[in-house]
């Protein structure tokens, strides 16, 4: 089962999605930002609040991984040149990250993907993603 993702808000300042899925996804798009409402090939966003729980199986917790990447390509020509910079927000059980002093935001990037790993049964998030000024357009 490939993560399933639902919109629940998409403005011109945010978008919030509820995602649920299982152990042993690798790369799931969690959020693009050139498929949001008004997105364009140079729109970024940041996550900014996040609610999750993780299910584990057994007694080993379960791992559930966000990475930020400014876009695939960017991603594979840093990589080679070893200049890769690969910014990960690792989850585990059930709770909160963002809006406090120490998590004011993860990532300023195109695409935010999930991978979990196989001690994950199942997960619910909900995460909100501000949109960032740089590239975007929007109607004021």
């Amino acid at each position: 089962m490939a993560i399933s993702n639902v919109k629940v808000v998409n403005t011109a300042s945010k978008y919030i999605v509820k995602s649920k899925g299982i152990g042993s996804e690798t790369d799931q798009v969690l959020v693009n930002a050139n498929d949001l409402t008004g997105g364009t090939n140079k729109s970024l966003v940041s996550l900014i609040e996040c609610y999750y729980i993780i299910e584990s199986i057994g007694s080993i917790e379960g791992k559930l991984t966000i990475s930020a990447a400014v876009d695939a390509e960017y991603d594979e020509q840093a990589e080679a040149a070893g200049t890769q910079v690969r910014k990960d927000l690792v989850l585990t059980g059930n709770g909160k990250y963002g809006l406090r002093p120490s998590q004011l935001k993860f990532g300023n990037d195109k695409i935010f993907k999930l991978t979990t790993d196989s001690n994950v049964r199942n997960y619910l998030l909900v995460t909100e993603f501000r949109r960032e000024s740089n590239g975007w357009c929007c109607n004021k």
